[in-house]
């Protein structure tokens, strides 16, 4: 029976957070050599690490509010669902928690699915022309 386990050799796949998104694996030799540099790999890279959101590390340097995110993969993957629809990578920002930042409402008038306008028997083809002035 052993209790030492090389944990390294399970990263022969990659690994994958729940939306299917890769993951970045860390490997730190020991915890005492973790200071503001390594720990600050995870500020602002865009992804909103529950941990790190909180006020001392200014909401993970902002990722996980829409208006203070400014990198690419900002909000990606963390919604399942919209308009009561599955979606598979939606954009949103649940897990907002900084005081700074005000709740909006936007209300819509209707919304389609695409599907639904394509399953007719109508062609854009046969549509009058419009004047777009």
């Amino acid at each position: 029976k052993t209790y030492s386990f090389d944990i390294s050799s399970n990263f022969d796949g990659g690994w994958f957070s729940e939306s299917g998104a890769p993951l970045e694996v860390y490997f730190f030799e020991r915890e005492e050599d973790l200071d503001d540099k390594q720990c600050s790999a995870f500020l602002g890279d865009g992804i909103c690490n529950f941990q790190l959101n909180i006020f001392d590390y200014n909401f993970d340097s902002g990722d996980c509010c829409a208006a203070t995110c400014d990198e690419t993969r900002c909000g990606y993957g963390t919604m399942k669902k919209a308009f009561d629809t599955d979606v598979a990578n939606g954009y949103g920002y649940q897990e907002c928690r900084d005081s700074a930042m005000v709740a909006i409402t936007i209300y819509l008038n209707s919304v389609f699915r695409e599907e639904v306008l394509f399953g007719q028997d109508i062609t854009f083809a046969d549509a009058d022309p419009r004047d777009p002035l």
